[in-house]
């Protein structure tokens, strides 16, 4: 930051923060923010404790990566979590991890305002994925979970979010890179063809919406839905999600890794969320409202056949077992 404050070229600078990724080591000093006895270690509590109501089993994580640690015994099995002292040991590690971060990006923020780049100077920030800290017996991120989902992003932009704005509207990490585009005044960045193919033989194209216009009309009409998906390489299972304000539905169907082609017409799994009045996703309501369920399947095999659903994300399954 000073070569570029001291050149005064534009620039773009992308640092990424491991943690708090595992394994969840930071300074000691972190761990004083969070004693033994606050509030955001305790166990969790009601439904949150116990695997989801009509929770499909292919759906279900053992939370292989944590589970690859010699301290953690105790969980692997349906419906088995961590014992609760060892849970509120994890939970208050990932915390401490997260101020540790958190430290970091102020010494960014801080060095824009000593070296006057601050008032002209976008920042944005996010995270790649959520984390469960042992809701529904589950940890880590390999699941099509709410928890596992969601994500943190905020931008920055001077004399334009200043004020602070807020929106309750749907966006995606593919949202970003258009939006910092139109910010900095570069090209618009050319929207992705309707089909794969055609998808795949352009060069720079984006599957993404540029979020600008929310910073200046945070209520106005968006988008009403967003797409995600995670991989069952092992059972040869793909798993589909679709999320609304109000449903969140899950598919999960056969996937063949080879011509990483997805067969809608074997379901092996469907799930289920009233949000509205379980946004803790406590039960899995596909019985009582199959045709909501099949409304929002169909919009799920339209978006993929559309290409703004990706075929797989990678060449061999990263996490082995469910």
């Amino acid at each position: 930051l000073e070569d570029f404050a001291e050149s005064g070229k534009n620039f773009f600078l992308a640092p990424g923060f491991f943690k708090p990724h595992l394994p969840l080591v930071m300074e000691e000093k972190w761990l004083d923010y969070y004693p033994e006895d606050s509030f955001e270690i305790q166990p969790l509590q009601g439904a949150l404790r116990y695997v989801a109501e009509n929770f499909p089993e292919i759906a279900y994580t053992t939370s292989p990566e944590l589970h690859g640690y010699e301290d953690i015994e105790g969980h692997g099995d349906w419906n088995e979590t961590i014992d609760d002292t060892k849970a509120a040991e994890i939970r208050r590690a990932y915390f401490s991890c997260v101020s540790q971060t958190d430290s970091h990006i102020e010494r960014i923020l801080d060095a824009l305002d000593e070296l006057g780049l601050a008032d002209n100077t976008i920042v944005s920030f996010m995270g790649d994925h959520g984390w469960a800290l042992g809701h529904h017996t589950m940890w880590e991120k390999q699941a099509n979970t709410k928890v596992a989902l969601n994500t943190p992003l905020l931008v920055r932009v001077p004399g334009l979010t200043d004020g602070g704005i807020h929106t309750r509207h749907f966006l995606e990490g593919v949202d970003l890179m258009p939006t910092l585009a139109e910010l900095a005044g570069v090209p618009r960045v050319p929207r992705c063809p309707d089909s794969r193919e055609e998808s795949q033989a352009v060069s720079t194209c984006t599957e993404g919406q540029s979020f600008v216009p929310l910073m200046y009309e945070p209520d106005q009409e968006w988008r009403t839905a967003v797409f995600s998906q995670f991989q069952k390489m092992k059972y040869e299972i793909m798993g589909y999600s679709m999320m609304s304000d109000h449903w969140h539905a899950v598919v999960w169907v056969r996937f063949d890794y080879g011509t990483r082609e997805p067969d809608f017409d074997y379901v092996e799994a469907r799930e289920l969320y009233n949000l509205v009045v379980d946004p803790d996703e406590n039960r899995n309501i596909i019985d009582e409202e199959p045709g909501i369920f099949n409304d929002m399947f169909e919009e799920i095999q339209a978006e993929y056949a559309s290409g703004q659903i990706i075929a797989v994300d990678s060449e061999y399954d990263v996490y082995g077992e469910h």
